[in-house]
């Protein structure tokens, strides 16, 4: 089971080659061991010979093996996995020209960690009244759509609360079930469930009848999630992060990240500062849990701890006397936590040593700074990308200049990738000087200009250039059409960068881009993961008439990858009878599982009234016509229907990520499987 929801969720998150899966309630998105071997660095984790998913065995040391659904491997206190199985279908990748460029320094992997926010926005689909709806027959049942894409309160508070309260306290079910129970009532806000979730939080793999590691780990992040900050809550967090001797899960390394999503934007108490420090300070028995909890410091916000973060930065280690000097790896997550904190100098400071815009500009000059290791450069673009409308207007003039070179010189193909979309997100701000903004514009395309000197940069300037529009119109003349002409422009020998050009014409919402992007779908002759993501990017524009097109391309049965993405593409898209074909992929027992559960994500998404009773029926499956994949990626659907935010709860934490560290860091690489 565990094996086969990896390869599965995989699929049906159509995330990349190298995605695998989690029972935590969701899909892996980036690389965690799959590095290609030209561009292997000397710390990286050997691969598996066979490239599947990593293992975690229970001591809790480094991936060795095959993963299971949950992405920890084996558990001594979970069921026995099955043989494990290939994330992809090799038979599919030989297939596809698009197959070399399988690395994480392809566009899709950061696109993989990225999406979730840009994708998955449900303004259009908010909890409202009950409405009367239409009723359609699918596989011989009534079903009720809602009039206008809305969940009703009943819905959610009459059927899905009480649904997933049943699945979350029956001790009975299998791991993966009822952790997607738990992580949801935490989506949804339903804070009855806080002394549930403190007890399973603080058991242990040697209490008597004690939850699988999986269900511990989940209670520990829905208290994060939740956001009940209350001195009960913090208090039992910071104890499950100060207890070094849990070395069989996760729970100090989600204690950490919820405590940074319990208060995002409030000031850390004393105490909270203490502990954090003393982990920082001290010799760890892993290797992730400082990054987890200077990731926990960076969601946090907190303007106070500037100071001290600078101090790590400089010296390579806390201001505390017997502190143990921080890795490569640990310094580039302080580098993060100042970028997601965003302030370009420490409040009433006088010094350099206090401009944090000056100290992370070192960071990007070989042997201005002593820790100025591999992994620092990616999180310090990013970070200074972050920075930069938070600035007066000429130190932003210095900062792009920065970013520029960086683009332009550095040459490590990732980071000069990371420049770009660090130049999008800039320009996309409201803080951006005008003058600024205009110039990240004639910067990103002329990085799309055709030549082979410009192709490797292509897709990111691309994305980017998509990025930079924010919350506004999209330009016509400086984003759109210059997007569409290389699109076009573009043949069927470069599906990679059409594809990427498709995701960034869906992001800009041109309409435009229909025609162009309805043929592709439309093309039997095409890349199939070409034609998924036309599928996308006429969802994300909301075109109206790709409806049947994305509807054929559902039942395409021998191209997994494009079925799936047009499935994700079909609960973007208004329409009743696009929602009926979910319904009836999700509920066919002949069904793939990877198809069934990419039908029920995207029901998730939708929040359509319909949907509901399908989900919970499913989810509960007491004639066991299901099997245990199924009724998991139901129960995720169910969360992801009543979450009462916008964007996924973990959207924040995700957003421009490192994610080339994680190889390293069983814990985090985990946490970016959760929606």
């Amino acid at each position: 089971m565990r094996a086969r929801l990896i390869m599965l969720t995989a699929l049906v998150a159509t995330l990349g080659p190298n995605t695998g899966a989690s029972a935590h309630g969701g899909a892996y998105r980036g690389p965690a061991d799959f590095v290609r071997p030209d561009c292997r660095e000397p710390n990286d984790p050997v691969p598996p010979r066979d490239r599947r998913g990593t293992t975690r065995p229970e001591s809790g040391a480094a991936p060795t093996g095959p993963t299971g659904p949950t992405g920890h491997g084996r558990a001594r206190d979970g069921p026995e996995p099955l043989p494990s199985l290939p994330l992809y279908d090799p038979s599919e990748l030989h297939r596809s020209r698009w197959s070399r460029f399988l690395d994480y320094r392809d566009w899709t992997f950061w696109w993989n960690v990225n999406k979730d926010a840009i994708v998955l926005d449900r303004r259009r689909f908010p909890v409202g009244e009950d409405r009367s709806g239409t009723v359609v027959r699918v596989l011989g049942r009534d079903v009720r759509t809602s009039t206008d894409g809305t969940l009703s309160s009943a819905s959610m508070n009459g059927i899905i609360v009480p649904a997933l309260r049943e699945l979350a306290d029956d001790e009975t079910l299998d791991f993966e079930i009822r952790a997607a129970a738990i992580l949801g009532l935490a989506k949804i806000g339903d804070d009855t469930q806080i002394a549930m979730l403190l007890r399973l939080a603080q058991s242990g793999a040697g209490d008597d009848g004690a939850a699988h590691r999986t269900v511990r780990e989940s209670a520990t992040l829905a208290l994060g999630i939740l956001g009940n900050d209350t001195p009960e809550v913090r208090n039992a967090l910071l104890g499950l992060l100060a207890d070094d001797s849990r070395r069989s899960d996760f729970v100090r390394q989600f204690a950490a990240v919820a405590l940074g999503l319990l208060a995002q934007g409030k000031a850390l108490d004393d105490h909270t500062i203490e502990v954090f420090l003393d982990v920082l300070a001290r010799v760890e028995p892993t290797l992730d849990t400082k990054p987890a909890v200077l990731l926990a410091i960076g969601m946090r916000g907190d303007v106070g701890t500037v100071p001290v973060l600078l101090h790590m930065l400089e010296h390579g280690r806390t201001p505390a006397a017997d502190s143990v000097a921080l890795s490569d790896i640990e310094t580039s997550f302080v580098v993060d936590a100042l970028g997601r904190i965003g302030l370009p100098r420490s409040a009433g400071s006088e010094g350099e040593g206090d401009d944090v815009v000056a100290v992370l500009i070192k960071t990007l000059s070989p042997g201005k700074l002593r820790r100025a290791a591999i992994p620092i450069p990616r999180s310090a673009v990013p970070a200074l990308g972050r920075i930069l409308p938070r600035c007066q207007e000429p130190l932003q003039r210095e900062v792009l200049h920065k970013l520029m070179r960086v683009q332009r010189d550095d040459p490590r193909a990732f980071v000069r990738s990371l420049a770009l979309v660090a130049l999008g997100r800039a320009a996309a701000d409201a803080g951006t000087a005008t003058k600024i903004r205009k110039q990240i514009g004639r910067i990103l395309r002329a990085r799309l200009a055709p030549g082979e000197r410009n192709n490797e940069a292509r897709p990111f300037a691309a994305l980017a250039l998509a990025l930079s529009t924010g919350e506004r119109d999209a330009d016509e003349a400086n984003v759109c059409g210059p997007l569409r002409k290389v699109f076009e422009s573009i043949g069927v020998e470069d599906p990679r960068q059409r594809s990427a050009l498709a995701v960034a014409q869906g992001i800009a919402k041109d309409r435009r881009a229909v025609p162009g992007l309805l043929d592709v779908l439309r093309d039997p002759d095409a890349d199939p993961g070409l034609r998924g993501y036309a599928a996308l990017g006429l969802a994300m524009i909301g075109a109206p008439s790709a409806q049947s097109a994305v509807r054929q391309a559902m039942g395409e049965l021998n191209a997994p990858s494009l079925r799936i993405q047009a499935t994700l593409a079909a609960g973007l898209l208004d329409g009743d009878e696009l929602v009926t074909d979910l319904i009836a992929v999700l509920c066919d027992e002949e069904s793939p599982a990877y198809a069934s559960g990419s039908a029920a994500l995207a029901l998730g998404h939708r929040r359509d009234e319909c949907a509901v009773a399908p989900l919970v029926e499913i989810a509960r499956d007491v004639e066991t016509r299901h099997d245990r994949l199924t009724r998991a990626f139901a129960v995720v659907a169910l969360g992801r229907i009543a979450e009462r935010r916008n964007v996924p709860a973990l959207a924040r934490v995700l957003r421009d990520l490192n994610y080339r560290t994680l190889g390293r860091l069983p814990a985090l690489a985990e946490l970016i499987t959760i929606l």
